[in-house]
């Protein structure tokens, strides 16, 4: 690759899974993130390649998936069998017939934002310096050992 060639690159990483204590909706949910995990998972998908100089840090992405209770106990049932019962039942919810109804939302967060001192360990810290980030300043960060010349 050229010196000064821009080629724009994304990358992702399920986080998690969390399931509501009830079907009537209106629960806040939490899925944290630790740090660390996030800092090593961001190295392992990254190539170390000596060539690149730059990689400007744009913001996060979130995608959520959200399914129904139905979609989550066909999930269950039809997870691999891990003890020493192998018949499982035969999942259907519909009446007079065999198949599954469901409903599944996904939705995006764009442009998410991280705090100061994640900036600053995502260019400066021990996992991530050799990968040479910098954060672009439309956001809104204002730390020069940080953000992109």
């Amino acid at each position: 690759m050229a010196t000064g060639t821009y080629v724009r690159r994304t990358t992702g990483s399920k986080i998690g899974t969390t399931t509501s204590s009830s079907v009537s909706g209106n629960e806040e949910l939490q899925l944290p993130v630790n740090g660390l995990t996030f800092f090593e998972t961001l190295v392992g998908m990254m190539e170390n390649d000596a060539s690149i100089n730059r990689r400007i840090f744009r913001g996060a992405d979130i995608e959520f998936e959200v399914a129904d209770i139905e979609l989550t106990t066909y999930l269950r049932l039809t997870e691999p069998i891990s003890g020493i019962v192998e018949e499982r039942p035969e999942y259907t919810n519909i009446t007079n017939g065999y198949g599954l109804f469901a409903s599944r939302h996904f939705q995006t967060s764009r442009n998410i934002r991280l705090g100061p001192d994640t900036y600053v360990e995502l260019v400066e810290g021990a996992l991530t310096a050799g990968l040479n980030f910098c954060v672009d300043p439309a956001l809104g960060v204002t730390d020069p050992d940080v953000v992109c010349n």
